[in-house]
């Protein structure tokens, strides 16, 4: 989406919130005053990956500019299946990750369950001055130190808000007080929702106005906005992406890579050419599932699975292998966690059909998906071995076409380092 530790005195204890001088050389303090950043997520397990990872480039950039490196502080939403995802996706610094159970507690009232959007904007109208009232009580400049545990030992320790340097959010849903606050994520929810009121997705207006007026006063006080130069309305802009929009709302924005690491292709991982199926599906989309692994073992193709899926003939296997040049394509629901590694891998990404009451969201990257040659919205049409062949074969040239102009753009394919870069110049120059 990388991070340390012993830092030093932040400010001094007064009854106004800390300033820039928390970025002086600190090094000398023990650990309980070290800087903290938080993360703060929306539902899902992209949202904490994300930002956990852009947490711990930016707290590498600053202890390399010698500031010292803060402690990553997650609330914790999915028990251990999240502990073990992130001691996955941080092998070598779990022990400078801090999970905070009440905080994901709090969250979970305004947390997206079910596939029903509908209530989820129900959801968040109804919880969400009890929630940001709860999050004060926790995390304002005067309240008391909150509990957390190493992700790695699962020990106790306390951090005092007043060490809070900054939160990064990933399309939070609610103001985590800090004094910079960072987004980074495909899509703003205030014009995710005005996007999806436009296209008459079947949500109540009024509704999506209640989370919008919300949303316009969480989103006034970013520091910085980080979206991707491929994004749910890149679909808009397929003939020229440098026309997508430089402020929205009011709100100006930073363009970036995907946001994920770069990766190089690999062999060995998997023995035979297949298609990775990442969706195992409920109602129609599991029978589309079923119906693609026949087509796609009539193609020759082995169909490689996580070891969650249960797909019967299927080989299961882990998401690392997607960087084996035997992974021809990618099988699965249009989220962008998944999106941006078969970006950054030039694969074509073959996507389930948007179902009424998803995320909104996933209608309109099915949408940039394929107005911009990335992939493919699977129909029954595509269910031969022949028409599954010919997508492998062609969708990809347009996914190379746009990492080419991206790497023209900003150097560099690794969204996630240019994010940190960006997070920790701003920084300094607050310091400055």
């Amino acid at each position: 989406m990388e991070n340390s530790s012993e830092t030093g005195q932040l400010h001094e204890q007064t009854n106004e919130p800390p300033q820039i001088e928390f970025l002086r050389d600190y090094t000398s303090v023990q650990d309980e005053n070290s800087p903290v950043i938080l993360v703060n997520p929306a539902h899902g397990n992209e949202p904490y990956i994300l930002g956990t990872a852009i947490a711990q480039g930016v707290s590498k950039k600053l202890a390399e500019q010698g500031l010292g490196r803060a402690k990553i502080v997650v609330p914790l939403m999915y028990g251990e299946r999240q502990k073990r995802i992130l001691i996955e996706e941080n092998p070598d610094s779990a022990n400078l990750i801090h999970f905070d159970e009440e905080f994901g507690r709090i969250l979970r009232d305004i947390t997206f369950q079910n596939g029903d959007f509908s209530s989820h904007l129900q959801q968040i109208n109804h919880h969400y001055d009890d929630v940001e009232s709860m999050l004060k009580g926790r995390f304002s400049f005067d309240a008391g130190d909150f509990q957390t545990r190493n992700l790695a030992s699962s020990e106790t320790q306390f951090f005092s808000p007043r060490n809070v340097v900054a939160t990064i959010d990933t399309a939070a849903r609610v103001v985590v007080e800090a004094p910079n606050r960072y987004f980074a994520f495909p899509i703003l929810l205030t014009e995710l929702l005005g996007k999806a009121r436009d296209a008459n997705l079947g949500f109540s207006d009024s509704d999506m106005q209640g989370v919008i007026s919300r949303m316009l006063k969480v989103e006034a006080g970013y520091s910085q906005v980080f979206i991707p130069k491929i994004n749910p309305l890149s679909y808009k802009y397929a003939d020229d992406l440098s026309k997508q929009p430089a402020e929205v709302n009011g709100r100006t924005r930073t363009y970036t890579p995907a946001m994920k690491r770069e990766y190089s292709k690999e062999l060995g991982k998997v023995s035979e050419p297949g298609i990775y199926m990442m969706f195992s599906g409920t109602g129609s989309n599991a029978e589309t599932t079923r119906m693609l692994t026949k087509t796609a073992q009539d193609a020759g193709l082995t169909v490689y699975t996580p070891p969650w899926v249960d797909i019967e003939g299927s080989v299961h296997v882990t998401p690392e292998v997607l960087n084996d040049v035997n992974i021809k394509a990618v099988f699965g629901r249009g989220g962008w966690g998944t999106v941006w590694q078969v970006q950054n891998l030039a694969l074509p990404w073959i996507v389930t059909p948007y179902e009424a009451g998803d995320d909104p969201e996933i209608y309109f990257n099915n949408k940039t998906i394929e107005a911009l040659k990335m992939g493919k919205v699977l129909t029954a049409a595509d269910m031969t071995s022949e028409r599954l062949t010919e997508i492998i074969n062609n969708f990809s040239v347009g996914t190379q076409m746009i990492n080419e102009k991206i790497k023209d753009e900003f150097g560099t394919l690794d969204g996630i380092n240019f994010i940190s870069r960006a997070i920790a110049d701003d920084f300094i120059q607050k310091k400055k």
